[in-house]
C-alpha cells in the first residue's frame, strides 16, 4: 500500500463547512469523512482507498475510488495541505456515488472484532485487496 500524496480540506460550493481530502498524483479525492471519524487512506493497483471509522457508534466502512475516475466537482483547497499549492480546481466526490464500499456496523462489528483490525486487514476484509 502506497501512501497519499498530501491531506488537507477541500471547500465544496453549497456545502456548510470544508471536507477531508487527500491527494494522489494530480486528483483530490473527498471520502465523506464526518467529523468524528478516524481515516486512513492509501493507494495500490490503480485504487485509492479510504477506512471511515467511528468507534462511538460502532460503524466502519471501506471505500474504494477507481484511480480512473475524472474529476468533475468544483472545490477549493481550503486548509491542512502542505504539499499542494492552494488553488480552485475539480475534485472526485464520494457524493458522486462512484466508488465501491464495504460497510460494518452494530452486531456485525461485534462479530467480526473490525475494531481491533488495522486498515489493511479492514479492507482485505472488505474482499478490497490491496
Amino acid at each position: 500500500m502506497n501512501s497519499v500524496d498530501d491531506t488537507g480540506k477541500v471547500w465544496i460550493p453549497g456545502k456548510m463547512s470544508p471536507g477531508y481530502a487527500v491527494r494522489v498524483g494530480d486528483k483530490v479525492y473527498v471520502p465523506g469523512k464526518e467529523e468524528d471519524q478516524t481515516v486512513e487512506a492509501g493507494w495500490n493497483e490503480g485504487f485509492v482507498y479510504f477506512d471511515l471509522h467511528d468507534t462511538e457508534k460502532k460503524w466502519r466502512v471501506a471505500r474504494r475510488f477507481n484511480m480512473e475516475l475524472e474529476p468533475t466537482t468544483p472545490a477549493s483547497l481550503f486548509n491542512g495541505f502542505e504539499q499542494t499549492k492552494h488553488c480552485d480546481m475539480l475534485v472526485v466526490d464520494f457524493e458522486k456515488g462512484e466508488f465501491e464500499e464495504f460497510e460494518c456496523q452494530d452486531e456485525e462489528y461485534n462479530q467480526h472484532a473490525v475494531v481491533g483490525m488495522n486498515s489493511i486487514q479492514f479492507w482485505e476484509f472488505a474482499d478490497f485487496k490491496s
